[in-house]
């Protein structure tokens, strides 16, 4: 588990520097969105300066509008999936991951006014279309929350789900047959041999 986790904070910093590693536009969101869900999981104070750069490298880096919305989309789905698991596995080596995460190199990217980003190595990637870099992130602290209580919720009925699917081992009484029925069966089928 710790190797992934070096592995992924490897990608990050490959993603935030194009020059150590050539990423697609979408691998790179994936990336930030899975970064972003295990510090949003494990509680990282810099988790909102950390969405906030994640936004403006999405909107500054976005060769056309379609592919933003398919990054928008490739950067919620892995922040989400990749909370959930975390919520699923209890937190397991938060402690570290939570290291890892606050002492990554994207926060120490500039952000200027109209989207430009100055990056550590101080390239300088500018937007195709200029925007209003205040606007894309406020921190909502009652938003959060109903986040995390959507999330908590569909780990709820992940956990019901897989409980049904592989339910609690019961003692099978030998001899008797075990029955399952769904809603789209279509009748009864007979073991009655017919005799010929």
């Amino acid at each position: 588990m710790l190797k992934k986790i070096l592995i992924i904070s490897g990608l990050c910093w490959c993603a935030v520097f194009p020059a150590a590693a050539q990423v697609s536009y979408l691998e790179e969101m994936k990336i930030l969105g899975t970064i972003s869900g295990q510090g949003l999981a494990c509680g990282s104070s810099l988790a909102d300066k950390f969405e906030m750069l994640s936004r403006a490298i999405m909107l500054t880096k976005a060769p056309s509008q379609a592919v933003l919305q398919d990054g928008v989309f490739a950067y919620n789905s892995a922040k989400a999936d990749t909370y959930l698991s975390k919520q699923r596995d209890g937190g397991y080596l938060c402690g570290e991951i939570l290291n890892m995460f606050d002492n990554q190199d994207i926060f120490k990217i500039t952000l200027y006014e109209d989207g430009t980003l100055k990056m550590p190595d101080g390239k300088i990637i500018t937007p195709k279309t200029p925007y209003d870099a205040k606007q894309i992130y406020r921190q909502d602290a009652v938003f959060k929350e109903r986040l995390k209580e959507i999330y908590s919720n569909s780990v709820e009925k992940m956990q019901k789900k897989i409980s049904k699917v592989n339910p609690p081992k019961a003692d099978v009484v030998p001899n008797r047959p075990l029955a399952v029925q769904s809603e789209s069966s279509i009748g009864h089928i007979s073991r009655r041999r017919s005799s010929y």
